[in-house]
């Protein structure tokens, strides 16, 4: 499947990679998968949608909207849950803003980028982790950063 998820940092975090082709069925199907999970969705704090291995996402508006709706049921057990969407793509950019500008209501803060540095920075952030590195950052460390691998000083 081209469209996984992996729970993070203790069940604090969830990572969504999607490989190759992803289809929107792949996406409302995995949806569906986290809101059924009602103890680890209680548990989350973020999740890191990385679509930045994905050659062709095969969305529509109606199919985001439909997967908007699976989402309210997983907001219910996680406002204030923070989104990052790396979609370097495009089409995967456009698609990914017009599903944060109507997931707007759901309770989640949400941004888009074309890029993993800059995700996991505003993540960081948002996280309360910014100018941390190391012991700081146990809580989350798979928003750890190699500042000297990562980043231009």
């Amino acid at each position: 499947m081209p469209y996984e998820s992996y729970y993070v940092d203790s069940g604090k975090g969830l990572l969504k990679v999607g490989t190759g082709v992803v289809t929107a069925m792949e996406i409302y199907h995995n949806a569906l998968q986290v809101a059924a999970d009602v103890e680890r969705s209680k548990k989350l704090k973020y999740a890191l949608i990385d679509f930045s291995q994905t050659t062709e996402l095969q969305a529509t508006p109606d199919s985001i909207r439909q997967v908007i709706e699976v989402n309210r049921k997983t907001a219910q057990l996680t406002p204030g849950a923070f989104v990052a969407i790396i979609a370097p793509d495009p089409f995967a950019f456009g698609i990914s803003r017009f599903w944060q500008a109507f997931a707007e209501d759901l309770g989640w803060s949400a941004n888009v980028f074309h890029g993993r540095p800059a995700a996991i920075m505003w993540l960081r952030k948002e996280l309360g982790l910014e100018g941390t590195i190391g012991e700081a950052c146990d809580e989350f460390p798979s928003l750890r950063i190699d500042v000297a691998a990562d980043y231009e000083l």
